[in-house]
């Protein structure tokens, strides 16, 4: 378990630093709400790399890190989860493009994001509140749905996010 954003930094840290090239992050999950103080710990890292290219080189910075794959089995392959990456504590569940074959990274959520940080080969984007609720009602995974009660406990734009699915579906 994750339970300080500092250990975030830090690994986005040592993986930049085993970057090549730049690659843009996006958070999608249980960090940004431990990010928020909503949460006072989360299990993964579930991030999206839009480019092919960009995915790959964090791939390969993160076997640099000594990460291992693991292939993704019951909930998680309905999830088309790419892949998930585990070392010690730190669990990273990356997506490439589409999350459960149905939603992506739209336009109108990249423009939602907040830069959290920018390196020298990493950009770090928060999605938003309301994205992470859409993504969050998708999944089967346990404490999704108390984050979904969380986000809409803090209040959440129910406008954007019904403009959101009707945009994508």
């Amino acid at each position: 378990m994750i339970s300080d954003f500092k250990q975030i930094e830090i690994l986005f840290e040592e993986i930049n630093h085993n970057l090549t090239s730049k690659v843009h992050v996006y958070l999608i999950g249980g960090v940004v709400l431990l990010y928020q103080g909503l949460k006072p710990a989360t299990k993964d890292i579930d991030l999206i790399i839009l480019k092919k290219q960009e995915f790959v080189a964090f791939e390969q910075a993160l076997k640099a890190v000594r990460f291992e794959t693991k292939i993704p089995t019951g909930a998680y392959k309905k999830m088309n989860l790419s892949q998930i990456y585990i070392r010690n504590d730190f669990r990273i569940d990356a997506f490439h493009e589409t999350v459960c074959r149905k939603f992506s990274l739209s336009k109108g959520m990249r423009k939602r994001t907040k830069k959290l940080f920018a390196l020298s080969y990493l950009d770090l984007n928060l999605c938003s509140n309301e994205d992470i609720f859409v993504f969050k009602t998708f999944t089967e995974r346990e404490g999704d749905l108390e984050d979904c009660i969380a986000l809409a406990e803090k209040g959440l734009d129910w406008n954007v996010i019904i403009n959101e699915l009707q945009a994508q579906i």
